[in-house]
């Protein structure tokens, strides 16, 4: 009894090392996708309710306009959609996969550390898991 608690205790210490710095939810790296594409502070990024499959998220910017977006995470790429909500457009737009002018971007989990990189532009962004607490 006992060699079975200590053998399930070292298999979860190990996991939970292992796995320690996955702690990047679908997202979070939505925001940060967001973040980056819009040029705007993760911190202001809300999570919506959805999916983790298809994680909603908004923001609002100083003028009051608020602006939605959807993100698809497979494997280490982000594919995201902006919501349209006026007369002329309303509803979700395309997913920015769809036209070979679109930007590509990916990511990946050092540690603690999120990295999202931008093909257009060819900058990496490093978030840290900090960067999306609430001030």
């Amino acid at each position: 009894m006992i060699n079975r608690i200590s053998i399930g205790a070292i298999f979860f210490l190990a996991s939970a090392s292992i796995f320690a710095g996955d702690d990047f939810s679908n997202f979070d790296i939505c925001k940060a996708a967001i973040s980056t594409e819009m040029l705007r502070e993760v911190k202001i990024m809300k999570t919506l309710k959805s999916s983790e499959e298809l994680p909603e998220i908004s923001y609002m910017r100083s003028d009051g306009d608020k602006f939605r977006y959807q993100c698809k995470i497979n494997q280490n790429r982000i594919v995201w959609r902006g919501y349209f909500k006026n007369p002329t457009q309303k509803g979700w737009g395309r997913w920015r996969d769809t036209d070979p002018n679109d930007s590509v971007l990916t990511y990946k989990i050092t540690g603690d550390n999120l990295i999202l990189h931008n093909s257009s532009t060819g900058t990496s962004i490093n978030f840290k898991k900090s960067d999306f607490k609430k001030p």
